[in-house]
């Protein structure tokens, strides 16, 4: 995730770059946020998990709701900072979201041969 930041920042910026009034520097310091708030999500997801492991097997409607609440909080932080129509939001939030699945395959294949090279 901590190479992903900056090229997450340049994705939002590359996306929002007609608006003139965000820097690149604005576009960090709120992929930072949305970092920090993932990780705060997950560490919570992770303790509840663990709870409901040790009462109840299943955990599989935890996993919906923890996928939805990541989803969800980045709709709501994008359409929150950017200020832009719902229409708008939807699209550039399915689009950030797809470059952002094909940037940590590219992430995960580099760093998964580049620690086979290694060995």
């Amino acid at each position: 995730l901590y190479l992903s930041l900056p090229i997450f920042a340049f994705f939002l910026w590359v996306l929002y770059k007609r608006n003139k009034s965000y820097y690149f520097a604005d576009h960090m310091i709120f992929s930072i946020h949305l970092y920090c708030a993932y990780f705060i999500i997950i560490f919570v997801y992770t303790i509840l998990e663990q709870v409901v492991k040790f009462f109840i097997a299943s955990t599989g409607v935890l996993e919906l709701i923890y996928g939805f609440t990541l989803l969800l909080y980045f709709y709501k932080a994008v359409r929150n900072f950017y200020g832009q129509s719902r229409k708008k939001t939807i699209f550039k939030f399915v689009l950030i979201n797809i470059l952002n699945l094909f940037l940590f395959l590219f992430l995960f294949l580099t760093l998964i041969l580049l620690s086979l090279y290694t060995l």
